[in-house]
């Protein structure tokens, strides 16, 4: 039956599947194997886009050698046929009218049939992070970005589906990858705002679940410490935070640094660098107005603290990266 979701039993017991619908066709439970011994490859963002691009799309690209690593999300929408994919210790198929988002910095692999006709997005987290002032009223779709650009590590897996997904849905895709093509000054902008329509149409339409194991409480909490720093990031205290959580100071500070591999500081300096990132990029706000927006108390510290991650002052970045 077209909407289902399979996904691969972590215990070793041949054969045996998950299902997140209530009745499994049986000629869907098939054996699907993948050579795990493939180690795979790290990319960057800045082998993968073009020059100083934050989206690319690729309309039935070949299917990779092996698992790999990126270190952006990767949006597969399959059309027609289905998709085997391996993420992490579990393997699962999307069917037609799927769409799946993977975490970054996590091996992976979506194999598909000969008859699949798909679509495979790249996305850099950045654009995510952006989106997602838009769309904080779907509390699933915010669960798994917020937990996957903000967690050490995260295997899990969003998948919405559509019983038929809407006709101007692929064509949206399609004027997506033809928007990719032209590569031009309004390229980004347009792929930006094409970016967020089909996700408001996935969030109407679609049936979103997240596949993964991590312990409920613990995304939970993630999930506030992500969303009390996006939206405090020039005020944002770690005292703050522990109130937010019910914790004290000295477990919560464990708490962030357990989970994330960061300190509180070095998260908020995070947020904060990126949130710069695009004000230069993308807008034509003097520095001393950023630094100010950010928080910082006077500009020389923002702009010290800038050259310390990036190594180039906010002018220097902007005159070198921004688009032409």
């Amino acid at each position: 039956r077209r909407g289902t979701v399979f996904r691969k039993s972590r215990k070793k017991k041949p054969g045996k599947w998950n299902c997140h619908s209530e009745k499994p066709p049986v000629d869907s439970l098939v054996n699907a194997s993948v050579d795990s011994r493939l180690t795979g490859k790290m990319y960057s963002c800045d082998i993968l886009f073009p020059a100083h691009h934050q989206i690319t799309i690729i309309k039935n690209p070949s299917a990779a050698e092996g698992r790999h690593n990126h270190t952006f999300f990767e949006l597969d929408c399959i059309k027609t046929g289905r998709c085997l994919a391996e993420l992490g210790g579990d393997s699962f198929f999307l069917p037609a009218d799927s769409f799946a988002f993977l975490p970054p910095d996590t091996a992976h692999l979506v194999h598909p049939n000969q008859d699949c006709i798909w679509y495979q997005l790249l996305i850099a987290p950045d654009v995510l992070e952006q989106l997602l002032s838009f769309s904080f009223d779907n509390n699933i779709f915010c669960e798994f970005f917020l937990q996957s650009v903000f967690a050490k590590e995260s295997t899990d897996c969003l998948i919405s589906h559509t019983d038929s997904a809407e006709p101007d849905t692929w064509v949206l895709l399609d004027a997506m990858a033809q928007e990719c093509q032209k590569a031009d000054l309004y390229s980004d902008k347009m792929l930006f705002h094409l970016l967020l329509t089909l996700f408001y149409k996935l969030m109407r339409n679609g049936e979103m679940t997240i596949l993964g194991s991590h312990d409920f409480a613990k995304k939970t909490h993630m999930a506030v410490i992500a969303r009390y720093l996006l939206q405090n990031y020039t005020c944002a205290s770690l005292a703050g935070l522990a109130d937010q959580l019910n914790y004290s100071l000295s477990y919560c500070s464990h708490f962030v640094l357990e989970n994330t591999g960061f300190t509180f500081k070095q998260l908020q300096k995070k947020i904060r660098m990126q949130k710069a990132v695009s004000y230069l990029l993308y807008a034509d706000t003097p520095v001393n107005l950023i630094a100010e927006q950010l928080g910082y108390s006077c500009s020389e510290n923002f702009m010290k603290v800038f050259k310390q991650e990036y190594g180039l002052t906010p002018t220097q970045y902007r005159a070198r990266m921004k688009p032409q």
